[in-house]
């Protein structure tokens, strides 16, 4: 009896809990399709295809989306690249928590703070109010997030593995591909999506620096927000949570095949 009870009562925490989760994705659903939509209705008043039509023609929110994504891949391969250097010289340099500490400056202070002095830098260097300005700005915040990501990798078995396959002959470029990237690349692929979604979801920074020319979707998503266009904002939010999500399942399936955890035992 005491056990079927908890059972029922675990059913409905869990289906509560699904509940939440898929609320939220279900208002931005019927916002999306709504053609009238007003309070106090509990749904719709009809329905309309006109945000969809109009995405499937391109238009603003697609050419926003593209531009967003660009960034984010190459914030994402830029930040990841420099950090697994980064991470691999710390593991083994004398000051290594020190050093690591150095990491977490850039979260003390505000984004928006961030970005307007680095919009100074960028000023002084002709590279304001452009594409490659955002991709730096966020790069400094996705690089040093990617380092304390990173940390987790640089296990004491990995690098004698390094060490092992260095006696017996290997180059430094040999011993990256062949046992350092395939042991990390569960950790590889998670630091990945969440500098990708860092940049994805970004809105302080491409509006500092990129000035209202640079404009990437989560920008057009508060532009329709401010607009009252709640079909277009409807869309382009669901439209901004659909790549994160495709990179989230993918990651989560290389992090579980990753053979790192067998490494680091």
């Amino acid at each position: 009896m005491i056990r079927a009870t908890a059972s029922r009562r675990a059913a409905v925490i869990a289906w509560g809990l699904a509940v939440l989760i898929v609320l939220p994705y279900a208002v931005l659903a019927f916002g999306a399709f709504a053609q009238q939509w007003r309070y106090p209705a509990l749904l719709p008043a009809g329905w309309s295809m006109r945000a969809w039509t109009a995405l499937a023609g391109g238009g603003a929110l697609l050419d926003a989306a593209g531009r967003s994504a660009v960034i984010a891949l190459a914030v994402s391969l830029l930040s990841v690249t420099a950090a697994l250097i980064t991470s691999q010289a710390l593991a083994i340099a004398r000051h290594r928590e020190r050093m690591q500490a150095l990491a977490l400056l850039p979260f003390f202070v505000s984004p928006v703070v961030i970005g307007m002095s680095l919009q100074q830098l960028l000023l002084r260097s002709g590279l304001d109010h452009g594409a490659l300005g955002v991709l730096l700005a966020q790069s400094f915040i996705a690089y040093a997030y990617a380092v304390l990501l990173m940390n987790a990798l640089w296990s004491p078995t990995l690098l004698a593995m390094g060490d092992a396959a260095a006696g017996l002959g290997a180059s430094k470029l040999a011993i990256w591909r062949e046992v350092w990237l395939p042991a990390g690349a569960g950790v590889i692929a998670m630091a990945l999506f969440q500098t990708f979604s860092l940049s994805w979801f970004d809105y302080a920074l491409a509006r500092v620096i990129g000035g209202g020319r640079v404009v990437t979707l989560p920008i057009r998503v508060f532009e329709a927000l401010s607009a009252g266009d709640l079909r277009v904002a409807s869309a382009g939010s669901l439209l901004l949570v659909l790549p994160p999500a495709v990179a989230f399942l993918l990651a989560r399936r290389l992090v579980a095949a990753s053979p790192l955890l067998k490494v680091s035992q």
